[in-house]
């Protein structure tokens, strides 16, 4: 491997700046943009701005970018004035990125974009929040009861509620949705994992429409030995922001912890760090990438270390740490792009000239890895399960879990734009499964209240059938049937074998009918779940495939009851949870 030296990494930089990193243009954008809002052509020579520029600016005056300021990173803020928030976390990502972009020779103005926008759909008291929706829109929380199925959903997930944010709820001219460009899409989609194990998160459940991203995550536009992982983002400049994330939350977890006077002494962190050091020296050798840096800031924290320790000093060390990552990911990346022979190996275009990165590029190096796994594992154990943050975190599941069943049992309790955005969707979903006017006297009750319901009568009692109709609560009408027939109909026995249920046995043995009701909805919702559209239709008996359509779409109405209640709860601050709790509860 070729020695870094000062004529190599300007040689790298400019053949990132000129082959690697991403070029402005306005067909980035999924719909050309009319010019009403502009001040006109005589003012606009004026102002140099470019696509991604415009990015960052829409997001940086985004509502939901306000609300950061009162979500938690780790700590609450209530706790004081200096506890770093998911606002004071995205612009401390948002420098850390920019440093490294401008020393890659990459564009700076769609690294701010990325970083801007990666966390603007986190839920309130950060990832203990995301848990706790995750497991409810996952199917693995049924709410003490009160959801009557377990469903999976696809789950939640806060980079895929950032594209719910910025192309749905936000708005802009008259149309929904930002209008972003799809590389700060993709960006901000990949700054974190996109799969949980094996099974990715449904995105078609966060945008609906998902023929705008197919480029950021279908991929088939590669051939199937190019084709890269959904892991990393297609871009650079993304791939910084993912690296600088981590960055940020080491340098901040430490030095808020700090804060937190009953967690450890200054004295404590030192040692601490000085211990991470010396175990990163026994774990690597001359032979690793990154070694010779690392011994760089193994020798300034000596330094640190053996003087007199204080706040000043602490915080010097900090900035030290920020600086070594930043380097060394900077180092390593120049060398990775040096080993390639042929940039055709990094880089792929489709047939609009969209540039996409084939690989994950922009890393820590083999040293660098090591220590940010030390800093971590000292962290996950020290800090993210301490007094403080477990009570913290224990407190803003148990306040959101509340939350979900207040809602869920009486959706009036949310505000009025809520219901007319649910009443909308009920809408959507009668449109597009036309079968749910259809009778099925075996099966279910009428659904002819669900038809009428509109916002001017969704404070009436006309909404209590709606709701028995979204909570899965009107099945007594197969109770009946199963009571008063000895044996199933020919028709139910047939749905039973396509979605791959056979309970006739228990009705001979006299199982109660009420847990036979059940396991057969279940199976029946989830089988529709799982299933798309085309899917149905290509059953071959028309009757089946139309009440399979109409179970399908009486899902897709309780996903969109469950679906609205967490959004609105995942757009609140901890402050605002805080309040509703409060005003639903106690006061």
């Amino acid at each position: 491997m070729d020695e870094i030296n000062s004529e190599m990494i300007k040689k790298t930089r400019n053949l990132i700046k000129n082959n690697l990193a991403q070029e402005d243009s306005k067909e980035n954008r999924f719909y050309k943009e009319s010019n009403e809002n502009h001040l006109g052509e005589e003012f606009e020579k004026y102002i140099e701005r470019s696509e991604f520029n415009r990015d960052a600016d829409r997001i940086l005056y985004s509502k939901a970018f306000r609300r950061l300021e009162h979500k938690a990173q780790v700590y609450s803020n209530k706790r004081g004035d200096h506890y770093r928030t998911r606002l004071t976390h995205t612009l401390e990502v948002t420098q850390i990125a920019r440093s490294i972009s401008r020393n890659l020779g990459l564009n700076e103005q769609l690294t701010e974009a990325i970083a801007l926008g990666h966390d603007i759909g986190h839920t309130p008291f950060g990832h203990a929040g995301e848990e706790i929706l995750d497991d409810i829109m996952r199917g693995k929380d049924d709410l003490d009861g009160k959801l009557e199925f377990n469903i999976d959903y696809g789950g939640f997930k806060h980079n895929f509620n950032c594209l719910k944010i910025l192309e749905i709820i936000e708005k802009r001219e008259t149309r929904t949705g930002l209008n972003l460009t799809w590389q700060t899409l993709d960006g901000i989609l990949k700054h974190t994992h996109v799969i949980k194990g094996d099974k990715k998160w449904d995105l078609t459940r966060f945008v609906r429409d998902i023929s705008n991203y197919k480029n950021i995550i279908e991929y088939d536009y590669f051939d199937e030995k190019s084709k890269p992982s959904h892991e990393h983002s297609l871009t650079l400049e993304g791939q910084v922001v993912n690296i600088s994330d981590e960055i940020a939350q080491k340098e901040h977890d430490l030095d808020d912890s700090l804060i937190d006077g009953k967690l450890f002494k200054l004295d404590d962190m030192f040692n601490e760090i000085m211990k991470i050091m010396e175990e990163v020296s026994k774990e690597t050798s001359s032979e690793n990438t990154g070694y010779e840096l690392f011994c760089l800031l193994k020798k300034k924290v000596y330094e640190l270390y053996s003087t007199t320790k204080n706040h000043k000093k602490w915080k010097e060390l900090i900035s030290v740490i920020i600086s070594y990552f930043i380097i060394d990911v900077t180092e390593n990346t120049i060398q990775k792009i040096n080993e390639y022979d042929d940039l055709d190996n990094i880089i792929y275009f489709d047939e609009k000239n969209n540039k996409y990165i084939k690989e994950e590029i922009v890393d820590f190096s083999q040293t660098g890895s090591k220590v940010n796994e030390k800093i971590d594992e000292y962290i996950e154990q020290g800090i993210i399960f301490s007094f403080n943050v477990s009570r913290f975190d224990g407190k803003g599941k148990y306040i959101l879990r509340q939350l979900f069943k207040a809602y869920y049992e009486n959706p009036r309790q949310m505000p009025e734009k809520e219901l007319i955005i649910l009443i909308k969707r009920i809408k959507e979903t009668i449109k597009k499964y036309p079968q749910l006017r259809k009778k099925y006297d075996d099966i279910a009750y009428d659904f002819d209240e669900l038809f009428s319901i509109n916002e001017y009568n969704v404070y009436s009692t006309k909404l209590n059938p709606v709701l028995n109709i979204l909570k899965f609560k009107n099945r007594e009408k197969l109770r009946h049937t199963l009571n008063s027939n000895e044996n199933f109909s020919e028709f139910l026995k047939n749905i039973m074998d396509i979605i791959g249920l056979n309970i006739e046995e228990k009705i001979k043995h006299d199982f109660e009918i009420n847990e036979i009701v059940d396991e057969f909805y279940e199976h029946l919702f989830n089988y529709c779940n799982t299933r798309s559209i085309e899917e149905i239709n290509s059953i071959s008996n028309m009757e089946h495939r139309n009440f399979l359509l109409f179970s399908k779409g009486w899902n897709e109405l309780h996903y969109e009851y469950i679906s609205t209640i967490c959004d609105y709860i995942s757009e609140m601050t901890d402050n605002y949870a805080i309040k509703e709790y409060h005003e639903l509860y106690i006061e």
